[in-house]
């Protein structure tokens, strides 16, 4: 091919080889070999070196997400945020802006969904959707949040997000999650919501590390209206993806003189580079009444007198027992007299007799 101008000219040539593809290998055709995971946006090439060569790009396979069974081009799908390759870190909201445009001859009723996507893994780790009624002709923008979990900073993630009606279509785009070199989570608190002066509350603290490294830390619960400062021993826990959660145990006694009423405690987890806190709610009721010094001298004055009725009550039965006594001895004595007087008249008698 000779191309010029009214000053110069240059010539190009091509050599063209006509032929099947699979006679090509799949470079030779600029295709991209997907791997197992991954599928094609379009449709593999028959070449004769590898049997997943994409014309054009290749796409995870997403199988576990809500994908479309089929995709229609006239309902449109963007992303508008995050960015691609934006990063995240555990625990932080991923606000998804998406980005839908109906070009289609009639109005529709879509469910918007978005979700993390661990492509290495092949699972969803996150997921949330909106309902979204679109116009024939109409474009809107709605956002969707998504909290990003516990996860693995080795592994790749996606943002992947669909628009259902009567038509679907899909998008995704990949970002990063990245994790904190030191950070510590209380994520539950166990222990009773009601106690009294002089109780023992356990306070059972579970402790995640959501950073890169391992920690050694500790569990303080503080209370300072109560003048509570109580303090665990320390404990080692790993990081995020080994070891990385335990739950400690610690013991607070109320004071014998606290008031019924409601008191937060402040419940910490506590290492050299990180600190999470949290609180806890504790109803105290009434402690029972101590006795006063009048109620102690009513019952010592009771039994004092109880006392005196016993002491009486002894020197009574004595004197009945006594006057027992000497009335039996005079009855018995008096029969005896008695006897003994009938006894003389009738050996008398017998001695009358005799003389005459």
């Amino acid at each position: 091919m000779i191309v010029s101008d009214s000053e110069s000219e240059t010539s190009y040539s091509w050599t063209l080889t006509a032929g099947s593809l699979s006679q090509y290998t799949c470079s030779q055709v600029s295709g991209h070999i997907c791997t197992e995971k991954q599928t094609c946006s379009s449709s593999f090439l028959g070449v004769y070196d590898a049997h997943r060569c994409c014309q054009t790009t290749c796409i995870p396979v997403f199988k576990d997400a809500q994908k479309c069974s089929s995709i229609n081009s006239s309902l449109k799908v963007t992303i508008e945020s995050p960015g691609n390759e934006e990063e995240f870190s555990v625990g932080d909201t991923i606000n998804v802006d998406v980005k839908v445009s109906n070009e289609l001859s009639k109005d529709q009723n879509l469910e918007i969904s978005a979700e993390l996507y661990d492509t290495t893994d092949e699972n969803s780790i996150a997921d949330n959707s909106v309902d979204l009624d679109l116009a024939e002709g109409d474009s809107d923008t709605v956002t969707i949040n998504l909290e990003v979990p516990e996860a693995d900073d080795s592994h790749d993630y996606v943002i992947f997000v669909r628009a259902k009606d009567n038509a679907c279509n899909q998008a995704y785009i990949p970002v990063k999650i990245v994790l904190p070199e030191h950070k510590l989570e209380i994520n539950k608190i166990d222990s009773f919501d009601e106690a009294v002066c002089g109780d023992v509350l356990d306070f059972k603290v579970n402790v995640l590390n959501l950073g890169s490294n391992d920690e050694t830390a500790y569990i303080k619960v503080t209370n300072s209206k109560l003048k509570i400062s109580e303090v665990s021993d320390e404990f080692d826990i790993e990081r995020l993806g080994d070891d990385d959660s335990i739950s400690k145990t610690l013991e607070v006694t109320i004071p014998d003189n606290a008031g019924a009423g409601n008191y937060t405690f402040a419940i910490s987890a506590i290492s050299e580079d990180a600190e999470s806190s949290s609180a806890k709610s504790i109803i105290l009721g009434e402690c029972s009444k101590p006795v006063s010094k009048k109620t102690v001298s009513t019952r010592i004055e009771l039994n004092s007198t109880t006392s005196s009725s016993e002491q009486q009550a002894e020197k009574t039965d004595k004197s009945v027992f006594i006057v027992g006594i000497i009335v039996f001895v005079m009855i018995i004595a008096s029969i005896s007299i008695i006897s003994y007087a009938l006894f003389k008249k009738r050996k008398s008698k017998n001695y009358s007799s005799q003389i005459y």
